[in-house]
């Protein structure tokens, strides 16, 4: 059913009482803070020229909520870039910067714009790629256009990155900060996380990753984030939990009522009553201290207006009595929601353009109003957007939320004050000095070799590496290993030779007899999983890649106190204890090793443990058990992938 009208019979269309009334509302449009930065060249040059350090850029910036909390920070932006023209008509109308509208799939055009206005470095590169690739509605609305036809497979706003990784090396930052949704983390099993941060580390910055929650840092919703931050100078901390915890009516609960469909762009205002209200209000001063802009809300259905009116605080479409159902509810248990006015919101995104349902106002029987939706992305009342509601909701939803750009930006301002240089993890380069470890050969040779312990050996003692070497001397290539099943059979089995042949038949067939090396790749030969994955590109390739075994998962959650409750929870908390030079050959052998010899499941060897001192498991054994020393321990046996690689 449409929202204008319903199918009667051939040809023939019926109006539908409950529809909507097809109207867009007003399109709001603003003049820039500063005209003449925007048009004139030489009048963008005498800005400049004034513009006192550090400088930032703010790159596929949207309408700047990750720009205002850099400009918050104490950093300027000289130049945000996007491809969406109401969204930079938004920026440029809030912020003090110049806009730049264009594809940042070729950064050339941009690098080449800030040379002709002189900018030829600055302090801070900062920015979020598109996140839709690597969301997890975006990338099921991906598969599923993929699956219609009317979507190539491969997105290449995965590959925006390198975007950003080529203004970095034009304009050569002190410090970089990446934002993106958490999955990201996982995408492609970590390769594009990891690729970023060894891009950034290859540069000679120290690099740091985390995901945090926006509500431990005032922004009153459940959301999530994923941060990268990169800097060549000083020590950088995350910023800690805020005391204060802003719920729904913290934030929104001062703004006047109105209707469905109701509201106007302009509307008095009686005054704030949180501290949180208070600091959305400054700026407005003056005529403007009595009025609310943007209190804006849709219109609805009769019926939706019903069921709103049915819904308790809290409450969801599965609440609903079924007459006013008009989807599966244990499809779309969620497909209407009720705020509480007593917790943080649920994530604002660019879906409230299309509908608004999963935003119900706590008690008016209406979606939430444009002015709501800032409020709760902690944009502040003096910030306005520009063009018609939809492209306004649309600009809210996909924004950092400034708060949290600010809370992350003024830690980074921090290190960027301080002449000592950044240093490494205490934990990564302790484990790299305890291994010592000889120079490693990589390239195809090994990656064979180390692909062959895994389908053939995943569980054999290194004492075994002569039967490695017998198994390579027989097959040194994956066309012999199908030249010689007989032999293979008869030292290894039926099972394992299937296993080795299945990836040898592929490698042939897919890669010219070359085992690739990108992680998508390896993943898809037959029999090899993620680890395996992993471990190929590692000690075969020497790429820095994050082990995912279960020795080295259990190390992590042991010196970090914090269980990896997901795959990119237990991926970061991996990159962050590596260090500047990321989870490479040196850490993942150090971490192996750690986990064969200390960290044992059961009953772990704390007393010889390299890192034991920093270790949160090792600190709440002390003095309840005897812990061995090195001294007392058998030689361990290495994995035959790392045997295979030395």
């Amino acid at each position: 059913m449409s929202e204008s009208g319903r199918q009667a019979g051939k040809g023939r269309w019926v109006a539908d009482p409950l529809a909507l009334p097809n109207v867009r509302g007003r399109k709001l449009s603003l003049p820039p803070l500063h005209p003449s930065i925007q048009t004139n060249p030489g009048a963008a040059r005498s800005w400049l020229s004034r513009l006192p350090r550090p400088w930032a850029v703010d790159l596929f910036s949207g309408c700047g909520g990750l720009g205002l909390g850099l400009e918050r920070a104490g950093l300027n932006v000289v130049a945000a870039a996007d491809t969406d023209e109401i969204a930079l008509e938004t920026y440029s109308a809030n912020l003090e910067a110049i806009t730049w509208c264009g594809d940042l799939s070729d950064p050339a055009p941009f690098i080449d714009y800030l040379a002709g206005l002189g900018v030829e470095t600055v302090d801070v590169v900062a920015g979020g790629p598109p996140c839709q690739p690597f969301s997890r509605a975006g990338s099921s609305k991906i598969r599923s256009l993929v699956t219609e036809g009317s979507r190539a497979g491969e997105d290449s706003r995965v590959e925006l990155w390198r975007s950003f990784m080529a203004v970095v090396d034009a304009l050569q930052p002190h410090a970089v900060m990446l934002e993106n949704v958490p999955d990201m983390a996982s995408w492609d099993d970590g390769s594009i996380l990891s690729a970023i941060m060894q891009a950034l580390i290859d540069r000679d910055f120290v690099v740091d990753a985390r995901v945090l929650q926006a509500e431990r840092h005032g922004v009153p919703q459940h959301r999530q984030r994923l941060f990268v931050v990169a800097r060549r100078t000083g020590t950088f901390s995350w910023p800690r939990r805020s005391p204060e915890r802003v719920d729904v009516a913290a934030a929104i609960g001062d703004l006047p009522e109105i209707s469905a469909g109701g509201g106007k762009e302009t509307l008095p205002y009686g005054g704030p009553h949180t501290a949180f209200q208070k600091r959305a209000r400054r700026g407005m001063t003056g005529e403007k201290d009595v009025v609310v802009h943007d209190h804006v809300a849709r219109a609805v259905r009769e019926d939706d207006a019903e069921a709103f009116e049915l819904l308790k605080q809290g409450e969801t479409y599965r609440d609903l009595p079924d007459r006013l159902k008009r989807y599966r509810d244990d499809i779309f248990d969620d497909k209407y929601k009720r705020l509480s006015w007593d917790d943080v919101s649920r994530t604002i995104t660019a879906h409230i353009a299309r509908d608004g349902y999963w935003y119900i106002h706590p008690e008016q029987p209406r979606t939430l109003s444009i002015r709501e939706a800032a409020r709760l992305q902690t944009f502040p009342d003096m910030f306005r957007f520009c063009g018609y509601p939809s492209a306004r909701y649309r600009q809210i939803g996909n924004a950092v939320p400034p708060a949290l750009g600010h809370a992350v930006a003024r830690r980074l301002v921090a290190a960027l004050d301080s002449d000592e240089p950044a240093e490494n993890s205490s934990i990564g380069e302790r484990l790299r000095r305890w291994q010592s470890l000889s120079p490693t050969d990589h390239g195809q040779d090994a990656a064979w070799a180390v692909l062959v312990a895994e389908l053939c050996l995943p569980r054999q003692s290194a004492r075994d590496d002569d039967r490695l070497r017998r198994i390579v001397e027989i097959a040194p290539s994956p066309s012999a290993a199908l030249d010689e099943t007989a032999a293979l059979e008869e030292l290894l089995g039926a099972g394992p030779t299937k296993r080795l042949s299945g990836a040898a038949l592929a490698i042939v067939e897919r890669h010219d007899g070359r085992v690739p090396e990108a992680s998508n790749k390896l993943r898809a030969l037959p029999g090899v999983g993620t680890h395996a994955a992993a471990v190929v590109r590692c000690f075969g390739f020497g790429r820095a890649t994050p082990m995912a075994s279960q020795g080295v998962r259990r190390i992590v959650t042991r010196v970090t106190g914090q269980p990896g409750s997901s795959v990119w929870t237990g991926r970061l908390q991996l990159i962050r204890l590596a260090g500047a030079n990321g989870p490479d050959l040196e850490f993942n052998k150090a971490l192996l090793r750690l986990a064969e010899e200390h960290c044992l499941p059961s009953q772990p060897l704390c007393g010889g443990c390299p890192v034991r001192t920093e270790c949160r498991h090792a600190k709440r054994l002390s003095g309840r058990r005897t812990t061995i020393e090195d001294s007392t321990l058998p030689d361990a046996a290495d994995h035959p992938a790392r045997k295979a690689a030395a």
